[in-house]
């Protein structure tokens, strides 16, 4: 397996159990998991956004979608009971996710931006 698919893989296995763990939430079950299970699941985000998103065609694209994503989930859910518990809990593990890849491939960014200054 490349790193691209390793990547493909990391990036929506974190996304879905997020999305599920946001569900489970808004339905009102509490797993109470160990910090380091949510740490893992970032990992995974942050590790698919390295090696997946940051080779999109269209990072910035991307760049816009997360940002309103996190924006939405932070600042207009809290402010929208009517929309419910449940959308509110998917919206915001998506809106999790979506930042930790968002990290990784801005650190790729970073990264390939600095070795090639050094070109």
């Amino acid at each position: 397996m490349d790193a691209k698919s390793l990547g493909k893989w990391a990036w929506v296995i974190a996304l879905v159990v997020s999305v599920l763990l946001g569900l489970l939430k808004g339905v009102g079950v509490n797993l109470a998991l160990p910090g380091i299970v949510s740490g893992l699941i970032a990992l995974l985000a942050v590790v698919g956004g390295f090696l997946h998103l940051s080779g999109t065609k269209d990072l910035t694209g991307w760049l816009i979608i997360a940002l309103a994503l996190r924006a939405f989930s932070t600042v207009v859910l809290p402010e929208i009971p009517m929309l419910g518990e449940i959308v509110s809990g998917v919206v915001e593990g998506a809106g999790g996710a979506v930042s930790a890849a968002t990290t990784g491939a801005l650190l790729k960014l970073v990264i390939d931006w600095v070795m090639g200054a050094f070109k």
